[in-house]
């Protein structure tokens, strides 16, 4: 029932009508909400808005183990924006104007246009919140910890005494790092109108974070959990075996794992404060890919970071990430996957 009412309360009648729809007939294509772009707020002029520059665009060159560069990823500037009589989704952390017809404020999330026109427009709200507020989304971990935990522990810094807004069914790390921040006042709810929203934008949307995301992160471990800085040299296997989109060939993997002297680790079975644990002080760690593999960020250097993968699914998120950190960083074929346990041994 409960997840009824908020898919109720987080769509417009024709958004929620259009999804229903898509999935009766099992299509897959949002060509049909791309091509409505009406939502997507441009118009600065009228609203209750401003906005305070933080910092400037910039770029970071990525190289490989070669030391050849071989992508190059750039950022927009970085404002900080006062937003009054605003809708705020905190599924998404999406932001929109409080209208019959509620447009998005592309600079509220870490979305192109095609991607924040598959989300939700939602119902304009009846709940009213007085003063500021600072949205903690509720999305999936990678994205919540590389685009969105960044921006979020930036606000709360420059205003900490500041109403959190957050989904009323949180996912676990998000109530950890609640409990870790320790704000003076949360407000649970999936769709809410407060008097002013506070956020910062998004410099990339990419899902790859600054260096200065990065060390908001360290900075956000350090003071929180306490963890140790040095290199404890553990030897970790990431299993997927309890995640919802799990590998049918994690048993193996962690056979091998335990054969070879690794511990296994179920990040969806532990505390965001033991994940920082782990990987802090981790100087091996081997996963299939997947978003627990975005615990690099805790890495010490010079970790070595192993990403089995096959070629149903391949991405350089994760060698992104550990080129901007200075990780050692090697991806390895399934097929192979116990000759790389049998070399760690």
């Amino acid at each position: 029932m409960f997840r009824l009412l908020d898919l109720f309360f987080r769509n417009s009648t024709r958004l929620l009508a259009l999804k229903t729809f898509k999935k009766i007939l099992g299509f897959r294509s949002i060509g049909a909400i791309q091509l409505d772009k009406s939502f997507i707020s441009r118009e600065w002029n009228n609203l209750d808005l401003e906005q305070v520059q933080l910092f400037p665009p910039e770029y970071y060159e990525l190289k490989d183990e070669a030391g050849l560069i071989y992508s190059i990823k750039s950022f927009s500037s970085i404002y900080e924006y006062r937003l009054g009589n605003a809708i705020v989704d905190t599924t998404s952390g999406a932001i929109f104007e409080n209208k019959s017809n509620p447009r998005a404020f592309l600079e509220s999330a870490p979305f192109t246009i095609e991607t924040l026109s598959e989300l939700v427009r939602p119902r304009p709200s009846r709940l009213r919140i007085k003063g500021e507020v600072a949205v903690l989304s509720n999305r999936s971990y990678w994205h919540w910890l590389i685009d969105d935990l960044p921006r979020f522990l930036a606000v709360i810094k420059r205003a900490p005494d500041i109403n959190v807004l957050v989904h009323p069914n949180p996912r676990s790390y998000v109530r950890d790092a609640l409990k870790m921040v320790n704000p003076s006042e949360i407000t649970y709810k999936s769709v809410a109108l407060p008097e002013t929203v506070r956020f910062i934008n998004v410099g990339n949307v990419e899902s790859f974070p600054s260096l200065r995301d990065l060390s908001a992160l360290r900075e956000f471990a350090e003071s929180y959990n306490k963890y140790s800085t040095g290199n404890e040299g553990i030897k970790v296997f990431i299993s997927r075996r309890f995640a919802p989109s799990r590998n049918a060939r994690e048993l193996y993997y962690e056979g091998l794992a335990l054969q070879s002297g690794f511990q296994v680790i179920y990040c969806e079975n532990i505390s965001l404060q033991k994940q920082i644990e782990v990987f802090s002080n981790s100087s091996v760690v081997v996963a299939a890919n997947g978003a627990a593999l975005a615990n690099t960020v805790w890495c010490q250097q010079p970790a070595n970071i192993y990403e089995i993968y096959d070629h149903d699914w391949e991405s350089d998120c994760v060698r992104d990430l550990c080129s901007l950190l200075k990780l050692n960083y090697s991806k390895v074929h399934y097929s192979l996957a116990k000759e790389l346990f049998e070399s760690l041994r």
